[in-house]
């Protein structure tokens, strides 16, 4: 409440404000612990005075400085905390006003944080915080350099940064991120003193990203890993004068670590303990209980490790690379290990992006480091290790080492089978022996155990004997099938990341087969999205290779693959409709399908989460009134058009686990193929149409086909209707690539973009649900990327249909664009509000169910935005008819809203009567 009245008073008020607050603080007696409430309540007062009034922060800075101050070495920590947030916004004020006392604060700052003997004390964020902010502003580093130099016992920083290390594994995540800020700060400094970087603190940024499991930690580690690096570089200690080849293959060993498998303590870095309290936050990484800690959270760990000692070797001096990498990473690839495989391949692959970006920034190599090329092969380094990816990922499906838990698994429940039949007299104990050897246990062994070996026992039991022998049965092919899905998940994973390693060096083999299957595997199948992602960037870079090779032998794999993504992208039947099997629905509206399954699938909280609740109940009860009809009678007409959204809440419960598994590997497909042609389109940039045309003509081909000048629509679907013709399909994934690439192009290509709108727009009303559905979703996309001149196409040509009563299928493909473009384009659609609400107002009593259920959703939604729309700027581009329309239309709406903005009404016919006020302003209304 002080803060709110203090940006109300006069100066002289706010000066009587303070002096009072610090009074409060004087009579708490600073070092008297019995009334420590009334010095936190002062400074509190005071916290919120400066945070509020910053435009007199110079003029409450002097005092308000000199209480927090002492705040800071209270011997409370309650006091400390709020001591610390006041000083956080006077930094500013500090610097300009009082830079004498700069290294007071710091020296304060510091002090507070020793006196820290708790992880859990309140005050260890604020402090923290403090100093980050402290450390962030230019002249507090200036000063605290200058003071390092003639005082180097207090403030050097080979002194101050050594007592961050404690703070690294806090249990607060807010302090571990104050702490790799404040550290990221000193990195970062030009000119920067590099004395203060030692094993310990590479040992411990780099632990750092091997625990962390919150996502914004661990990048931050990994960029503060990077900046250390870098500063290195500009040093006279070398990395390798810091860290020992024994060093790094316990680094490496850390990361290889099986998931799963407890991590070894003795290859973790501490630090001596201080005295102070300290709490395990790393307890259930270090265990490895995937109970607690996401599997992908500890996949993200290891690989942004593997890419830190990437990093690490392109740091490391070039005479000294080999002898302590070639050995390590050429044995892990080798070890039939496939965590130690995948990790020394990427490895390799951080390590060459880096060395090809020091290759260009030095002039020694052109091009972009991104997009590959070939990096010079040493003899030493980079050939042995390119043979050795190459043997590795020409093995065909081999068997990890890291199923070994999972073959004692299967071996232990393939025993109790065997035991149980030989407790109930059905196979013989020397049988039994014979069957699971001590040695030699393999997979076919528990297939022939499970197979014809039950199967021949069996015959044996009866009644509840032979139950249980099929349920220990049934445990047993669980536990095999669990190996072999995990057998597949690993070497995806593994063959993927060395054929990443592959592309990267850029020396790509006469033989494309291995790399490319290897690639689209994961693409494909890789569960994990940042194994996912990493795959599809090497795609992407394997396209570059390829495309910018010009070599016949490249380029004709790399057209195939562009094709086969293209075809990937649309491999989900949800999210591109199969015309076979939607050719007869022609006056119906596919979102309310998508919005009710996704609703009966999940519960997610979104901007438009109670939106999306509503859409969901009114489909359902517009699917169950359209089975009433149909029951009562309803035409033939009505039963093939479907024109009512699917019960899916029914359909969903009854679908089986097959089908989901199906439905799931089906949008991993999708994910996979999207994010390689996201990387594709980001990594040409402006050259992708001129370099790689294949995948534009993937777009433009069936449109421009289908949607040619000259052609009607209804010449179109005409085609589309012919039996055995695959062109409805064909536009339909159009629109889906054409979905996937629009966010992703370049700004110099937003001009094609732009030109495929008329065909986009044509498709938006054809008489096929599923060619209008995926048109409209198209259609919003390409809004959010080039919005003036595609909401202009829109809402100049299409949007009048949206009056056209003779043709339901236009209004509908209509209304369901304009929920798309609301959901998609969010508050951008604000200079567009108006445009679209009379429309859709309009076909609020829409005789077809399903459009007038729609576009209410729409006007309610267009109608939060109104009051947010009246000082928005008119749409760039729009010309001036169509501003005035716009006008217009706002001014009707106003007083559709708020009849107190009506015009008066004469009545052009006599009436003798006299109108009441309430029967004039409704004749106003009407008219």
């Amino acid at each position: 409440a002080l803060g709110v009245v203090s940006q109300f008073l006069a100066q002289d008020a706010l000066v009587a404000t303070q002096k009072a607050l610090l009074q409060l603080v004087e009579r708490g007696g600073r070092k008297d612990a019995a009334i420590w409430e009334a010095r936190h309540a002062g400074l509190s007062g005071l916290r919120y005075v400066v945070t509020v009034r910053r435009d007199v922060a110079a003029l409450l800075a002097g005092d308000t400085l000199d209480a927090a101050l002492g705040g800071l070495g209270d011997g409370d920590d309650d006091v400390r905390g709020v001591s610390a947030e006041t000083l956080r916004p006077l930094v500013d004020s500090l610097v300009m006003c009082q830079p004498g006392r700069i290294l007071d604060v710091v020296s304060a700052v510091w002090a507070a944080l020793a006196d820290v003997t708790d992880d859990l004390t309140a005050s260890a964020a604020s402090v923290m915080a403090l100093l980050a902010r402290l450390v962030s502003h230019p002249d507090v580093r200036s000063a605290v350099v200058e003071a390092g130099q003639t005082r180097p016992q207090e403030y050097a920083l080979a002194v101050l940064v050594p007592r961050l290390f404690p703070f690294f594994r806090h249990a607060i995540a807010d302090v571990r991120l104050a702490a790799l800020r404040t550290l990221l700060t000193f990195a970062d400094m030009p000119n920067g003193d590099t004395a203060w970087v030692d094993a310990a603190c590479l040992r411990l940024v780099y632990q750092n990203i091997v625990l962390e499991v919150q996502d914004d930690i661990s990048e931050l580690s990994a960029r503060l890993w990077l900046s250390l690096l870098r500063l290195l570089g500009r040093g006279d200690v070398t990395a390798d004068q810091l860290l020992a080849p024994p060093d790094v293959a316990a680094m490496f060993q850390l990361a290889a670590t099986p998931i799963g498998v407890r991590l070894p303590t003795a290859l973790l870095y501490d630090i001596p303990n201080t005295g102070s309290v300290r709490h395990n936050v790393d307890s259930a990484m270090v265990q490895q209980d995937l109970g607690l800690i996401p599997r992908e959270s500890v996949i993200r760990a290891r690989v942004l490790a593997a890419a830190a000692l990437g990093q690490l070797l392109a740091a490391w001096p070039q005479s000294a690379r080999a002898a302590t990498f070639t050995g390590l990473l050429g044995q892990a690839m080798q070890s039939g290990w496939a965590l130690q495989c995948q990790l020394a391949s990427v490895v390799t692959e951080e390590f060459v992006m880096a060395e090809r970006t020091q290759l260009i920034e030095t002039g020694t190599m052109v091009g972009n480091a991104m997009a590959g090329g070939a990096v010079p092969l040493t003899a030493d380094l980079l050939a042995p290790l390119l043979d050795t990816l190459m043997t590795v990922l020409n093995v065909s499906d081999p068997e990890p080492r890291d199923l070994d838990r999972a073959l004692v698994q299967v071996r232990a429940d393939c025993s109790v089978l065997l035991d149980s039949a030989v407790a109930e007299s059905c196979l013989a104990a020397a049988q039994a022996q014979a069957l699971l050897p001590t040695t030699g246990f393999s997979m076919a062994a528990a297939t022939h155990i499970c197979g014809p070996a039950f199967d021949a026992f069996a015959t044996r039991s009866s009644g509840d004997a032979r139950v249980m022998l099929g349920e220990r049965r049934l445990r047993a092919t669980s536990s095999m099938d669990y190996h072999v899905r995990l057998r597949q998940q690993l070497n995806v994973s593994t063959a993927a990341s060395v054929a990443s390693a592959v592309v990267a060096i850029g020396q790509l083999p006469t033989k494309l087969n291995a790399v490319l299957r290897s690639l689209m595997a994961a693409v494909k199948q890789e569960p994990s999205p940042l194994l996912q992602a990493r795959a599809a960037t090497a795609v992407a870079r394997m396209a570059a290779l390829c495309y910018n090779g010009q070599e016949a032998r490249l380029t004709g794999p790399a057209d195939k693959m562009v094709r086969n993504l293209a075809t990937f992208v649309c491999a989900d039947p949800w999210s591109t409709p199969v015309f076979a099997q939607r050719a007869s629905q022609t006056e119906s509206i596919i979102m309310l399908e998508m919005v009710q399954r996704e609703q009966a699938s999940r519960d997610t909280a979104s901007t438009n989460g109670a939106a999306s609740a509503q859409m969901a109940a009114a489909a359902s009860a517009s699917a169950q009134a359209s089975q009433r009809k149909r029951r009562g009678g309803a035409s033939r007409q009505d039963e093939n058009d479907a024109s009512v959204a699917v019960p899916l809440v029914q359909a969903a419960s009854a679908s089986s686990s097959e089908e989901q598994e199906k439905e799931q590997a089906a949008r991993l497909v999708v994910r996979g193929a999207e994010a390689a042609v996201t990387a594709i389109a980001r990594l040409f940039g402006p050259e992708l149409i001129r370099s790689m045309p294949r995948l534009w003509e993937c777009v433009t081909q069936p449109l421009a086909a289908t949607y040619s000048a000259g052609v009607e629509d209804d010449s179109a679907d005409a085609l589309f209707g012919t039996a055995g013709s695959p062109a409805a399909q064909s536009a339909i994934d159009a629109l889906r690539v054409l979905l996937a690439l629009a966010p992703a192009l370049h700004e110099e290509l937003h001009g094609q973009l732009v030109d495929t709108l008329p065909w986009v727009l044509r498709a938006l009303v054809s008489r096929y649900s599923s060619v209008r559905h995926m048109a409209a979703r198209t259609l919003a996309e390409i809004c959010a990327v080039v919005t003036p001149p595609a909401m202009q196409a829109f809402v100049q040509r299409s949007l009048p249909s949206l009056a056209d009563t003779t043709r339901t299928h236009r209004r509908q493909g209509l209304a369901e664009a304009v929920y798309y473009v609301i959901q998609r384009l969010g508050e951008t659609v604000l200079p567009y509000v108006t445009f679209l609400m009379v429309p859709v107002l309009g076909r609020m009593s829409d005789t077809n169910e399903q459009t007038r259920l729609v576009c209410t959703n729409c006007f309610a939604q267009l109608l939060k935005l109104v009051p947010l729309e009246a000082d928005i700027p008119d749409p760039v581009g729009f010309p001036a008819e169509l501003v005035a329309q716009r006008d217009h239309e706002r001014k009707f709406l106003a007083q559709l809203m708020d009849p107190s903005k009506l015009e008066p009404f004469r009545i052009p016919v006599k009436v003798n009567a006299t109108l009441r006020k309430y029967q004039q302003e409704g004749v106003d209304w009407l008219a």
